[in-house]
C-alpha cells in the first residue's frame, strides 16, 4: 500500500556536496546541502539567491592580475599588471594612470607578489629586482627599484649571505681603492658585476670578472688591516682561533703561527693592538704580551660574503609587513630563508649586532628542505612553505626579533602558489598539489598555537588549483562574507563559512560564464574580475541585481545609439536601427548573441550584427543591458526514506514539490517553466517580483528522483526553501 510522505528542505548552507555525500544520511551538513549549486549564492537565512552578474567597466589588451590597494576610505584603487606595464584605477573604474616599462613579463604575471602599504605598493617576483608604485600626494604614481638604505661610508644596508662553500676563502689584494679579488675555489661569474661582496663585514663592489677565482673590484669601506705579531709565548695559539687585546679590545681571528710571530686579521675595535709591552693577545687557550706589530697585506680567509638579493642569487618571490618590518621571502637561490628589516626603516636589512631593533636573517632548518612561499601577519607571524605551516610564538612580551625567531611546525600540509588570505579566523591556504582548501587556525593554547583543518573535502570536485583568492567585507547591499577563489580552468568555486572549527557551517558553490575568469579582487565590498571572453579581456564587476555578466549599457532614448570602433571613430545606423554603446568599445560583441535585459524584464536573445546592430528592439525605450546569460541550477538530494522509517533504496515518487520563493520572476522547476508574466499581468510593465510557495506535479517514478529548479532565462530568483510531497509503494 501507498504512503504519501511530506519532506521539506528549508536552509541550503552546505552548499554542494560530491557525489560521494549522496547516502551520507547521518551528516547534518548533507541535510542543508544540494548535489548541485551552480550559479547561485547562499544568504545568511539559509536561502539560495541567483549569483550578481557583472558589468563591463573596461577592455584590456591582454591577460592581467588585478590588485587592490585601499590606502584609506578615500583613497581606493585597483592595480592592473600587464607585461611590462600597471595601470591604476580609481574606485570607479576610471583610468587615472599607466606606468610603462616594468620589468615584469606575461609569464611573471601569475606569480606577482604585491605588498599594499600606506601610499605604496612593492611588487616582487622572481625575475626582476623588487620595484615600488609610489603614490605622490598630488596624485602622480610612480615606479622604482625598491633601495636599501645607505649605512655607513657608502655601504649598504641589505642583506648578506655566503653561497659559496664554508671553506671557500677570499682574499683582497689591499685595503683600500681598486683591489684585485681571489677565492680558493671558482666563484665569480658574469653576473656578479655591479653586486657587492663583504670580507670581514666591509664592502666592496665588483666591478669585473676575470675568471672564477679573480675579480676586480672596488672598496667601499676600508678594510680592516691584517697584522702580524710578535708575543713572548706563542705555543697558546693556533690557525682559526679568536684572539683579542686585553686593553685595546682589538679582536680578530688568527691566519698564521709561527713560533713567536702570528698574524691576525683584525675584525673589530681599534686598527691595531698596543704594543707598548703591557697589553696581552688572549685567545681560547693562552695569552702572551705583545712586542712588536706590523700591517701586512690581507688575509685569505673564510670570514666574507655576498648580496642576497642579485641577479645572480635571484629575487625574493614574496614581500610583506608584520609588526612595523618588510619582509622578503622565498629568494630563488635561499628558499628557507625570511629576511626582515630593522624597526628604525623598512629599507633597512642591517642585522647589525642583533640586538631588539635590528634586522632579521633567519633560516628553516629542516630536512628535506622547505622553501617559504608566504609570510602572513596574523596573531603571530605565520609561514606557509611548500611542506608545512610553522608559525613565531608570539604573545604579550615576546614579539618577532633578531633573538626570537623560532619557527615552530604545524603538521605536514604545505601550500601552493595562490595568496593565502588572513580572516578573522585564522588563515585560509592552498594545499600543493592545488586540490585542497585548509585553514589554520589559532588553538588558544600556549605550546601548540595553531592547528590545520581541512576545509573543502565536502566539495573536493570545486577546487581546481586556485590562483587568486577574494575574501568580501560584506556590505549594506550584501552582508555575507564570502570566501572566492579563481580556478585556472576559469570558474569561482565560493565557500559561505560560519567558523571553520568543528560547528563550522562551510558550503561551497561553483561560478562559471561565458569565458574564463583570470584574476579577482575586492575594493569596497564588490569583486572586480578580469575576464576572457572570445580572445578578448575585461574588467568587469559583479553587481548585485544584474543578471547577465559583461553587461554592457545603453540607452535607447535618443533614437540612435553609437558603437566606437577600435580607431575611435563613431559608426551610425540608418534611423531606428540600435548600436550598442560603451566608453571601450564593444567590437567583441560583433556576431555574439546576447541577451538585453531592463531590470527584472528579460527581452530575450539577440544576435549583434556586422555592424553592431541589434536587429529585432525597435520600438523599446529606456536604459537597457546587453550581455551574456549564465545558467543557474540547484539540484536537491532524493528524500531520505529513513526519516519515516522506511527502508532506504524502496521505491517512491515525488507527486508533489512546492518551491518557496521571494523577489523572483521566471524560473523552472524539473522542466516546467513559470513565466514572469501571468494572466492578468499588465505586459507594458515589468514582471512583478512575486513572493509565494508554488506546487508542481512530478510524474515520474524511480529511486533516485529529485527536485531541480534552474533559470529560465536572466532574471531575479531567490529559492528560499522546498517541500516534497512523496509516495513510497
Amino acid at each position: 500500500m501507498a504512503r504519501r510522505l511530506p519532506s521539506e528542505q528549508t536552509s541550503f548552507l552546505g552548499g554542494e556536496l560530491s557525489e560521494d555525500y549522496r547516502t551520507a544520511f547521518h551528516l547534518a551538513q548533507r541535510r542543508v546541502s544540494v548535489q548541485r549549486a551552480r550559479n547561485v549564492r547562499p544568504l545568511v537565512s539559509g536561502a539560495l539567491k541567483v549569483r550578481p552578474g557583472s558589468t563591463r567597466l573596461a577592455e584590456r589588451a591582454g591577460p592581467e592580475i588585478v590588485v587592490s590597494a585601499n590606502f584609506s576610505a578615500s583613497l581606493r584603487f585597483r592595480l592592473l599588471f600587464s607585461a611590462g606595464s600597471v595601470s591604476i584605477l580609481d574606485s570607479d573604474g576610471a583610468l587615472v594612470q599607466t606606468i610603462g616599462s616594468c620589468p615584469w613579463g606575461a609569464s611573471d604575471l601569475p606569480l606577482l607578489y604585491p605588498s599594499v602599504g600606506e601610499d605604496y605598493v612593492i611588487v616582487a617576483g622572481h625575475n626582476f629586482w623588487p620595484q615600488v608604485i609610489t603614490r605622490a600626494a598630488g596624485g602622480t604614481w610612480s615606479l622604482s627599484d625598491f633601495a636599501f638604505a645607505a649605512g655607513i661610508a657608502g655601504a649598504l644596508s641589505q642583506p648578506y649571505y655566503k653561497f659559496a662553500a664554508a671553506t671557500t676563502k677570499l682574499q683582497p689584494s689591499a685595503r683600500t681603492g681598486t683591489v684585485t679579488l681571489t677565492t680558493s675555489a671558482s666563484f665569480f661569474v658574469a653576473g656578479h658585476v655591479g653586486t657587492r661582496v663583504r670580507y670581514l663585514g666591509r664592502e666592496i663592489i665588483v666591478t669585473a670578472v676575470t675568471d672564477g677565482t679573480t675579480a676586480t673590484g672596488t672598496v667601499v669601506n676600508t678594510l680592516p688591516p691584517a697584522v702580524q705579531l710578535t708575543v713572548t709565548d706563542g705555543s697558546g695559539f693556533a690557525v682559526g682561533q679568536a684572539v683579542r687585546g686585553a686593553d685595546t679590545n682589538v679582536a680578530g681571528i688568527i691566519t698564521a703561527v709561527s713560533g713567536t710571530t702570528i698574524t691576525v686579521a683584525i675584525r673589530e675595535g681599534q686598527t691595531k693592538f698596543d704594543v707598548s709591552g703591557q697589553e696581552k693577545l688572549v685567545g681560547p687557550d693562552g695569552a702572551a704580551k705583545i712586542t712588536a706589530q706590523t700591517e701586512v697585506s690581507p688575509a685569505s680567509l673564510e670570514d666574507w660574503d655576498e648580496q642576497a638579493i642579485s641577479a645572480v642569487r635571484g629575487y625574493p618571490g614574496g614581500v610583506g609587513e608584520h609588526r612595523g618590518r618588510l619582509l622578503f621571502w622565498n629568494l630563488r637561490d635561499l628558499g628557507s630563508a625570511v629576511l626582515a628589516s630593522s624597526l628604525t626603516a623598512l629599507n633597512d636589512f642591517n642585522v647589525g649586532t642583533g640586538e631588539d631593533g635590528d634586522a632579521v636573517f633567519e633560516i628553516i632548518k629542516a630536512a628535506p628542505p622547505e622553501r617559504v612561499l608566504h609570510c602572513l601577519s596574523a596573531e603571530q607571524l605565520l609561514l606557509v612553505t611548500d611542506r608545512a605551516v610553522r608559525y613565531v610564538p608570539e604573545g604579550p612580551d615576546n614579539v618577532f626579533r633578531p633573538t626570537f625567531a623560532t619557527f615552530r611546525k604545524v603538521g605536514t600540509s604545505g601550500g601552493s602558489l595562490a595568496r593565502p588570505l588572513v580572516t578573522d579566523e585564522g588563515v585560509v591556504f592552498v594545499e600543493a598539489g592545488g586540490n585542497k582548501m585548509l585553514a589554520a587556525l589559532p588553538t588558544g593554547d600556549t605550546v601548540r598555537s595553531w592547528q590545520v583543518v581541512p576545509i573543502s573535502d565536502g566539495a573536493p570536485h570545486f577546487i581546481r588549483n586556485p590562483q587568486s583568492l577574494v575574501l568580501t567585507s560584506g556590505n549594506e547591499e550584501v552582508p555575507e562574507r564570502y570566501l572566492m577563489a579563481v580556478n585556472d580552468d576559469g570558474t569561482i568555486c565560493l565557500l559561505y563559512f560560519q567558523g571553520f572549527g568543528s560547528d563550522a557551517i562551510l558550503g561551497w558553490y561553483l561560478w562559471t560564464t561565458s569565458g574564463s575568469y583570470l584574476s579577482m579582487a575586492e575594493i569596497d565590498g564588490k569583486v572586480d574580475v578580469i575576464v576572457s571572453r572570445s580572445g578578448s579581456y575585461f574588467l568587469e564587476r559583479f553587481e548585485e541585481g544584474l543578471n547577465v555578466d559583461g553587461g554592457v549599457a545603453f540607452d535607447t532614448s535618443t533614437g540612435l545609439l553609437p558603437l566606437a570602433t577600435t580607431t575611435g571613430a563613431i559608426l551610425t545606423g540608418p534611423d531606428g536601427a540600435w548600436l550598442l554603446t560603451t566608453e571601450t568599445g564593444i567590437a567583441d560583441l560583433i556576431g555574439e548573441t546576447v541577451s538585453i535585459v531592463d531590470g527584472s524584464v528579460y527581452w530575450g536573445e539577440y544576435t549583434v550584427d556586422a555592424n553592431g546592430k541589434i536587429p529585432g528592439i525597435r520600438g523599446l525605450t529606456g536604459a537597457f543591458q546587453a550581455g551574456y546569460e549564465f545558467d543557474w541550477q540547484v539540484w536537491l538530494w532524493p528524500p531520505d526514506m529513513s526519516d519515516y522509517d522506511i527502508p532506504r533504496g524502496r521505491p517512491f515518487r515525488i507527486t508533489r514539490a512546492y518551491v518557496h520563493i521571494v523577489n523572483s520572476t521566471r524560473y523552472c522547476v524539473n522542466g516546467q517553466d513559470v513565466a514572469g508574466y501571468r494572466e492578468g499581468s499588465e505586459l507594458g510593465s515589468p514582471p512583478p517580483l512575486r513572493s509565494e510557495t508554488r506546487k508542481f506535479r512530478l510524474p515520474k517514478w524511480g529511486d533516485n528522483q529529485y527536485v531541480r529548479v534552474e533559470s529560465a532565462g536572466p532574471s531575479p530568483f531567490e529559492l528560499t526553501g522546498v517541500g516534497m510531497e512523496v509516495v513510497v509503494s
